[in-house]
């Protein structure tokens, strides 16, 4: 995805704005195609037939009345096909009305063109990659109609979701909405987004090459393929696999819908030990928390390379929540991650492992890019230091602050300051959590006009009803929609730096859960996860706006829209700043 910032520097060029037309081009797709805006000037005739409609959405003649957009590739739902990577060209245009205010040009400056690389994120040997969630979007509404449903409602952990078809929503057909079944691939291949993929990739490296085995720290654990590809991988000799064990007693068929657990037990029944495999179930002192695979070459027992991150290898971690992937192949952290997963499944790990070299302290993993992991359980005193460490970096911030954390009720001096930073004037503050927006503690915080102070967007706090020209969305129940655990510092800065993977950045996780906390100094690596928040920030802040709108949601035809933007004691002319900066 592409984060694309402007601005008008002259006043003059101000008078009678309405807003950016936003095109690309690139291989695939040779002459200039315009972004699509879902709000226009006036209500879309539900009679029209949908051609009609998408032409009334182009940002040709429904600009965005925005001064940042960004635009995610095309993702198909079909599996077989990929967006297209490589160089692409983004035109933007400045629109104005004409004195009659009924159309609108390119009067005083011209289209500026800019070029972009646009593909899956890597540097010096670290691959990033974010599921897409999303189940509560128009998009995904679009697409699959407003229907939750990721699993068929009696099937055993391993089914085939490219022969599985999903027709919850076809009973009966919502007008609006697609009237053929879908396969569960297709589902999952959108809703995955790169981060499926990642995953999927590494564990088929493994699967095809004899060569290697694959050593897995798991939380949670019910996607189907991924089973798949492990039940016979440990039939070969070629697994070991620590499995969190703290919700066994909950393992229950409930009427044939099945829980979490009752799928870690059906796997475990599965998983072959008689070849030399390897499954462990644990719990540290509350959770096996970790969400690892490690490639290790199968005669040295050498580790090749590092899977990490928040994403749980389940239908909601891939699927539902929003997530983050990183993958590591820096010799010095491959060191350290095989040693954490050793040290996981040795002897007494809950009484030992807060004892080792390895949960003693922050520990540099590489010096290209510069990273360095905490590896929990902790000792209480050692958890406390760690999370100074960052609370200090975060309340030393000179520019910016973004997070995706899904819990912020929790204790610790990091989220106590993540919860306050919103206040803070001096800096550009946006957060976005899953804590319940009724405690006080995590109460939410919008837009405040005539403020610079920042937000707090609540992931869970979405209208049952947006207002048109909005469709009927899925609805997730009580899932996590966003179960990041990420903050970026001044991403726009040589001081960046990101906070990530499976820790909760909370004291009790740190003290008792089994878990990987990463810290990133690297400007491009920062820049990556601050796209991906304000995301997740524009989505969801969206709709916690909106929740008591009345009447349609129609673009504004007079200057009181960007305003805001040249207000320097308004937040929005902060946010407009911080993006613009070379």
């Amino acid at each position: 995805m592409t984060l694309l910032a402007f601005d008008l520097i002259r006043e003059i060029d101000r008078e009678n704005f309405v807003g950016y037309t936003i095109e690309f081009r690139n291989e695939e797709i040779p002459v200039f195609l315009p972004l699509r805006n879902r709000i226009t000037f006036e209500p879309i005739p539900e009679s029209l037939p949908e051609s009609e409609k998408t032409k009334l959405k182009s940002s040709r003649v429904a600009p965005f009345q925005k001064f940042r957009w960004i635009h995610v590739l095309r993702n198909f739902t079909s599996s077989d096909d990929k967006p297209f990577f490589g160089a692409y060209e983004y035109r933007i245009t400045p629109r104005w009305f004409s004195e009659n205010l009924d159309d609108f040009n390119q009067a005083v400056l011209k289209s500026i063109i800019i070029k972009i690389d646009v593909k899956p994120f890597e540097k010096e040997g670290l691959k990033v990659a974010f599921t897409r969630g999303f189940l509560v979007s128009q998009a995904y509404s679009d697409r699959f109609g407003p229907n939750a449903n990721i699993r068929p409602f009696r099937s055993d952990l391993m089914f085939d979701p490219k022969t599985t078809k999903n027709e919850v929503f076809n009973n009966p057909p919502l007008a609006g909405f697609p009237k053929k079944p879908y396969t569960y691939e297709e589902q999952y291949a959108w809703m995955g987004f790169n981060a499926r993929k990642a995953v999927y990739d590494f564990i088929d490296e493994v699967v095809t090459d004899p060569g290697k085995s694959m050593d897995v720290l798991a939380y949670d654990f019910s996607e189907p393929v991924i089973a798949k590809n492990f039940i016979e991988l440990s039939k070969q000799g070629r697994l070991r696999m620590l499995l969190d064990d703290h919700d066994e007693a909950e393992a229950i068929d409930n009427g044939g819908k099945k829980s979490d657990p009752e799928y870690k037990k059906e796997f475990g029944e599965k998983f072959d030990t008689s070849s030399g495999s390897v499954l462990v179930r644990h719990k540290f002192s509350r959770l096996a928390h970790c969400k690892i695979l490690i490639q290790k070459d199968i005669v040295t027992g050498k580790a090749i390379k590092v899977l990490t991150g928040s994403t749980n290898f389940t239908l909601n971690g891939l699927y539902i929540n929003a997530n983050h992937i990183l993958i590591l192949t820096q010799p010095e952290a491959l060191k350290f991650y095989k040693q954490l997963f050793d040290e996981s499944i040795g002897e007494n790990p809950r009484k030992n492992f807060p004892k080792s070299e390895l949960a003693a302290s922050l520990i540099p993993i590489s010096s290209s890019p510069k990273m360095s992991a905490g590896f929990s359980p902790h000792k209480r005193e050692v958890a406390v230091e760690i999370l100074k460490t960052l609370n200090d970096r975060i309340s030393l911030a000179a520019s910016s602050v973004f997070f995706a954390v899904m819990e912020l009720k929790s204790e610790g001096s990091v989220t106590a300051t993540l919860r306050e930073i919103h206040k803070r004037e001096d800096i550009f503050t946006m957060g976005i959590t899953d804590s319940n927006h009724k405690n006080e503690a995590t109460q939410i915080r919008l837009y405040d006009p005539k403020k610079k102070t920042g937000v707090l967007v609540n992931g869970k706090k979405n209208p049952a009803v947006l207002p048109p020209p909005f469709q009927e969305e899925a609805s997730p129940g009580l899932v996590h929609q966003v179960h990041h655990k990420f903050v970026v510092v001044d991403f726009n800065t040589p001081n960046a730096a990101v906070f990530c993977g499976s820790s909760n950045l909370a004291q009790g996780g740190e003290e008792q859960n089994g878990d990987n906390l990463l810290i990133i100094e690297d400007q491009d690596i920062a820049s990556v996860f601050a796209i991906e928040a304000i995301r997740l920030i524009d989505h969801y802040q969206f709709r916690n706006r909106e929740e008591e709108s009345g009447g349609p949601l129609l673009l504004k035809k007079d200057n009181n829209w960007y305003k805001r933007y040249f207000d320097p004691e308004n937040l929005y002319c902060l946010d407009k700043q911080v993006f613009i900066k070379p």
